[in-house]
């Protein structure tokens, strides 16, 4: 005796196959209709390509234990690739769900249940609405160009793999900040506009002497690395005012820059900002006071 296989969903999208361009978007309606569908009582799985996981190829899978076939988000249109996974899950129940219908309805509409996001017939909110806005901290990035004034001490090439590969094991938002002002490679044009990105930065990750100084000026700590071996003007930068968070490339390590992206994440490294603040408007107050003297000073040898 034959029985009915139990209640399962495949839910599939342009992230199901390759090279289609999948947003955040995308996978985000992907989760949001997840959540609805398993709150119906319905065991349900997604179809990802790469580089989406984990990943699940609706070729490879039998399509007889799905009752249901979903297709979220994106335009949808006629053509050949969506027409090969309609056909492959022809059994089951269709359902397009948040879907921009290129097309007139009357001439294409390949579901048996379609709640569009919007059609000829109705628009609706996107499902990314109804997602959880979950947020990750925010990196500035200020790496310097290669400094051939310090010839072969220079570490840049190496320093700068470093950290992006470290980077790209953190769940963090890098957002790459150039502080030169003709032909910025950020589209930054004013010193109002670096500085603002800064200061809205969680935390600053830097190999230039400007990213550790305006990093700290506006409040945020920074991760400060001297690409130049032995150190230079970023080691002697950060020792001026005290600043804890700072090696050379001679010590730098993957474990170093994780642990100090660790510390910088922490409430406590504030603290730590606001006396570097200090120190550096002391001596600049004292040097201000020293200049001034010394060129209002009557010099020997200057007739009055």
């Amino acid at each position: 005796m034959n029985t009915a296989p139990a209640a399962r969903a495949m839910i599939a999208g342009w992230f199901s196959f390759p090279g289609c361009n999948a947003t955040a978007g995308d996978i985000l309606a992907a989760q949001v209709l997840a959540g609805w569908i398993s709150e119906a009582g319905l065991a349900c799985d997604i179809a990802r390509a790469e580089p989406f996981e984990p990943l699940l190829d609706w070729k490879a899978v039998d399509p007889q234990q799905y009752t249901h076939l979903f297709f979220v988000c994106g335009p949808f249109r006629d053509r050949p690739m969506s027409h090969e996974l309609l056909e492959r899950f022809d059994h089951c129940q269709k359902v397009g769900v948040n879907l921009s219908m290129i097309e007139r309805l009357a001439d294409f509409n390949p579901f048996d249940l379609l709640y569009e996001r919007d059609s000829e017939r109705t628009t609706r909110p996107d499902l990314v609405f109804a997602s959880d806005p979950a947020r990750v901290p925010v990196a500035a990035l200020l790496l310097v160009h290669k400094q051939k004034e310090y010839g072969d001490r220079g570490l840049h090439k190496q320093t700068h793999q470093l950290i992006h590969q470290t980077l790209a094991g953190r769940n963090i938002a890098c957002v790459p900040v150039d502080t030169v002002l003709e032909n910025n490679a950020t589209g930054l044009h004013t010193i109002q506009q670096i500085n603002t990105v800064i200061a809205r930065a969680d935390l600053v990750i830097t190999t230039r002497m400007h990213g550790l100084v305006m990093a700290l000026h506006n409040g945020v700590p920074a991760v400060a690395i001297d690409a130049i071996q032995g150190g230079a003007k970023v080691l002697a930068q950060a020792r001026s005012v005290q600043w804890p968070i700072v090696t050379t490339a001679d010590d730098l390590t993957a474990d170093w820059i994780n642990q100090s992206i660790d510390r910088c994440l922490k409430a406590e490294i504030r603290q730590q900002v606001a006396l570097s603040q200090i120190r550096a408007r002391e001596a600049l107050e004292s040097l201000r006071q020293e200049m001034i003297d010394a060129i209002t000073r009557p010099s020997v040898g200057i007739s009055q």
